[in-house]
């Protein structure tokens, strides 16, 4: 039996059993960089060791759900910067209200001046208006 001066590995030895461990973390934190583009999943699990332990599947977190519950403050301050900031700029600008997150873009109709529809058009209006109301319906303009 010959003895070789090469060192053996162990399963302990963080070098061989990290990768095995960690290459799902990693994989299922690179998908998060939709959210967050700047995200480094191999330094994200360096800096955040919980982070590992909260993305085993055995929790029933996802990777997303695991990424809030470690970041939810620098989330929720980054949030609160970004709305305070859209404020200031949307008073700055002269606006009466910032713009509402789902706001409509749509603009509103412009009213019709019924004195320059032509005569045909307003009789077959009014057609659909009374017929409408024999059915207990409403039809307004436009429709």
């Amino acid at each position: 039996m010959s003895q070789t001066n090469e060192p053996t590995t162990n399963v302990t030895d963080v070098g061989e059993s990290a990768p095995d461990v960690t290459l799902p973390a990693i994989e299922a934190l690179a998908a998060l960089r939709g959210i967050d583009p700047d995200i480094d999943p191999a330094q994200e699990l360096a800096d955040h060791p919980r982070l590992l332990a909260l993305l085993d599947p055995a929790t029933g977190l996802t990777a997303e759900e695991a990424y809030y519950l470690v970041h939810r403050r620098e989330i929720r301050e980054r949030d609160i910067r970004e709305a305070a900031e859209k404020i200031t700029n949307a008073v700055l600008s002269g606006s009466l209200r910032p713009t509402e997150a789902a706001g409509n873009a749509r603009p509103a109709p412009a009213p019709i001046d019924y004195r320059h529809v032509p005569r045909e058009t307003r009789e077959a209006l009014k057609k659909r208006i009374r017929q409408a109301a024999a059915r207990g319906e409403r039809v307004y303009p436009g429709q």
